[in-house]
């Protein structure tokens, strides 16, 4: 595995990205309010603006098997790069606008629209890519395997329970573990993962 993972194009070569949380701790029931997934730019390669989009991913790929023609190391997407009608649903659960100039070192936003778990998720992860990868807008990202753990991806969902659950929970979740689930306003604080 790597530090870093592309988004993007360099004119000739496009990149994406597949990232996976462990949403177990969420509970069926919940109903999001919010959902933002972080990315952390370390390196910008664009020369011109550009959109990132999420897709929930419908095919079970391995990290390790991964690559931009097979989904498990040896089973083929439908179409290379893991975009195919059967490999990734077709419309985003999210995007966020580049510029050509983005700051480097630091967190990029990117906020979801589901509000349910089974919405947010179909168990697979997701595919990040930009609108145009013909085009020179490839930023490198801190992947799950970044030395600083702090730079990993992470996930934010903020939810609420049905009648009887409680007010507001923050759910944490970085590197695809969980780290915090814990109440908006105090109360009980549940650690899980490391």
């Amino acid at each position: 595995t790597n530090a870093l993972f592309l988004i993007g194009g360099d004119s000739a070569n496009p990149s994406r990205a597949l990232i996976k949380f462990d949403l177990s701790s969420l509970p069926s029931n919940a109903v999001i309010s919010s959902a933002t997934l972080s990315i952390y730019a370390t390196v910008d390669e664009a020369t011109t603006a550009s959109t990132i989009r999420v897709y929930r991913q419908i095919r079970a790929w391995t990290e390790a098997g991964a690559t931009w023609n097979t989904y498990d190391g040896s089973t083929s997407w439908q179409t290379a790069g893991g975009f195919g009608a059967l490999d990734c649903e077709q419309t985003d659960i999210g995007s966020r606008a580049t510029t050509a100039t983005e700051t480097v070192n630091a967190f990029k936003d990117i906020s979801l629209t589901p509000t349910t778990k089974a919405g947010i998720d179909l168990g697979n992860g997701w595919l990040l890519k930009t609108d145009n990868e013909a085009l020179a807008d490839r930023y490198r990202y801190s992947s799950s395997d970044a030395t600083t753990a702090a730079n990993r991806p992470k996930l934010v969902i903020v939810y609420t329970l049905p009648v009887g659950g409680g007010g507001a929970m923050v759910m944490t979740l970085r590197h695809g573990r969980p780290s915090i689930i814990a109440p908006a306003s105090g109360a009980q604080v549940i650690r899980h993962g490391r």
